[in-house]
């Protein structure tokens, strides 16, 4: 994704709030928030994706952000998740 240097980090928050969120939890240097928001994408995940069915760009981006940040950590960490999300997903018709 292409972010124009003139776009603020406020504009690309209001945009794509839960991109954000996860851009926040992948860069965040303290073990406690990264953990906190670590949570809260999971709760967003299972109550706006899975358990309402919601689909948006902003949503797309969050997952392949926080995916993609679980994949790169040890191994065993975050398998749950990313089990859970292989399961889970339903054919779009």
């Amino acid at each position: 994704m292409y972010f124009s240097p003139n776009m603020a980090s406020g504009q690309v928050r209001r945009r794509f709030p839960f991109l954000w969120l996860n851009i926040m939890g992948v860069t965040s240097k303290s073990a406690k928030l990264r953990n906190h928001l670590s949570l809260q994408t999971r709760r967003v995940i299972i109550e706006r994706v899975i358990a309402g069915g919601e689909r948006s760009f902003d949503l797309l981006l969050g997952i392949l952000t926080f995916v993609n940040w679980l994949v790169a950590k040890p191994a065993g960490y975050g398998v749950p998740l990313l089990t859970l999300i292989q399961g889970s997903s339903l054919p779009y018709g």
